[in-house]
């Protein structure tokens, strides 16, 4: 299944922004997902799940990977891409800035090793890798 999650796209502007992006995805047979910031502590692969694991069914995963995330906002906002190809991300990729998505909102594919993450965990790596990649520009 080809999905699109989107994490920091709550506020009204962010729900405008996957609402318009959930209809041009529509015919490419990619769902689009904006993710509640409760669900920020779930293994990215559990919010993939249909339906998603809930938390009664995951009682036995440490306390640290699920639950109710209450933290502080993202510094900046995610999309984790699942499920699709290289011709799904040659039409996706020229469309995000016309849906408000810049080249600051952090962007992910789904592999087996960072689905047992959660959104706070990967958040933190693509924004460390996003920081040494500017300094590196210049």
């Amino acid at each position: 299944m080809k999905e699109l999650l989107l994490f920091g796209f709550e506020n009204t502007e962010g729900r405008t922004q996957a609402a318009a992006l959930r209809t041009f995805c529509q015919p490419l047979g990619i769902s689009v997902r904006v993710i509640p910031n409760t669900d920020y502590l779930q293994p990215l692969g559990s919010l993939l799940l249909t339906p998603p694991l809930s938390f009664a069914s995951s009682q036995q995963l440490p306390p640290e990977l699920f639950g109710e995330y209450h933290g502080p906002e993202l510094s900046s906002r995610l999309l984790l891409l699942s499920g699709l190809d290289e011709n799904d991300m040659d039409q996706l990729f020229p469309a995000l800035p016309g849906f408000g998505i810049t080249r600051d909102d952090l962007k992910a594919m789904l592999t087996d090793t960072n689905m047992h993450w959660n959104a706070v965990g990967l958040h933190h790596e693509l924004s460390a890798e996003h920081e040494a990649v500017s300094k590196n520009r210049g």
